[in-house]
């Protein structure tokens, strides 16, 4: 067995299927085994269709599974409050951070911090950078790239290329999927990829190059303001720029510059075998460790090393 294994538990009754929550075991040799609702997503919601009956059982269920399984604890990413008769531990640790589409783009811009977001997408206009739309195999290849000198910048492991080419291939381009690409001088530069779904769009991937001639430029504030504009004119509501720790005050700062509204969004913990529910602190010493040795790599071991390290703490 790999480092993950699905669980898909569902509610019957009859031939129908009532409720459901996918859960995956992560057997890490850093963070131990435990299992999880889902990896490396921000929220998920546990399908039940607000019937407490079906959604009792398909907690009592996981719980018996994190039990079976022994597994260190449990983790809901449900995203909205539930009762705390489950039987779980309430943790409001992230900050979710989205950005209201329903209003008219005027407004929109107004809700701009005008000294920074407003100035860095004016900047953006006034240079040479072009926006394009990526679509082939080749421009997912580009922002891989950039991916990668992003990743080491910051001293956190990046993800395979596989990942971005099954995006790709499995949610295709246009109304589940969408890539923008910054170029300058036929150079790319900077690359956002979005995820959309309904009347809710994700602001999944983010990369650029860290060379000052092309950051000056502000190609990821045209980038970002492109994929708003598209957004808002196609119907989407939301714009959901992702969750994030408090101990990383500058992206939540920069978040919120975008005009978003940032609200802690609940997770649930059952604990079997651990002692307290697990917390995310980038100014902890051993992270900061391990971001010093990762930005120290080069690229090439990076790309290699860094998937398996992405693995153990999904």
């Amino acid at each position: 067995m790999g480092i993950y294994r699905p669980y898909y538990v569902v509610v019957k009754e009859g031939s129908s299927i009532r409720g459901a929550l996918p859960l995956f075991e992560v057997r890490s040799l850093i963070l131990g085994n435990r299992l999880v609702s889902i990896p490396f997503s921000h929220w998920v919601n546990i399908l039940c269709d607000g019937d407490l009956a079906i959604l009792q059982k398909l907690l009592s269920f996981a719980r018996d599974l994190a039990r079976k399984r022994r597994c260190r604890y449990l983790e809901i990413k449900h995203g909205q409050p539930l009762s705390e008769a489950h039987g779980l531990e309430r943790s409001e640790h992230f900050f979710n951070s989205v950005l209201d589409l329903s209003r008219s783009i005027e407004d929109i811009w107004s809700g701009f911090e005008s000294g920074s977001v407003r100035w860095g997408i004016n900047r953006a206009k006034k240079s040479d950078l072009q926006v394009e739309k990526g679509s082939t195999l080749e421009d997912y290849r580009r922002f891989y790239r950039l991916e990668l000198e992003t990743r080491k910048s910051q001293g956190v492991p990046p993800y395979p290329f596989r990942f971005f080419r099954n995006l790709r291939d499995h949610l295709g381009n246009g109304r589940k999927l969408r890539l923008y690409l910054a170029y300058l001088d036929d150079v790319c530069v900077a690359g956002i990829i979005v995820l959309c779904h309904s009347k809710r769009a994700i602001y999944g991937y983010s990369a650029s190059l860290k060379k000052r001639e092309y950051l000056r430029t502000q190609p990821n504030n045209l980038l970002l303001w492109t994929a708003i504009k598209e957004l808002h004119d196609d119907g989407y509501q939301e714009f959901d720029l992702g969750i994030t720790p408090p101990s990383n005050k500058g992206l939540l700062s920069f978040k919120t510059r975008w005009g978003t509204e940032n609200y802690k969004i609940p997770y649930y913990y059952f604990l079997n075998r651990a002692e307290e529910v697990p917390v995310v602190d980038r100014t902890s010493k051993g992270m900061r460790v391990a971001n010093d040795i990762l930005r120290k790599l080069p690229i090439s071991i990076l790309e290699r090393v860094g998937p398996f390290l992405l693995k153990q703490v999904g």
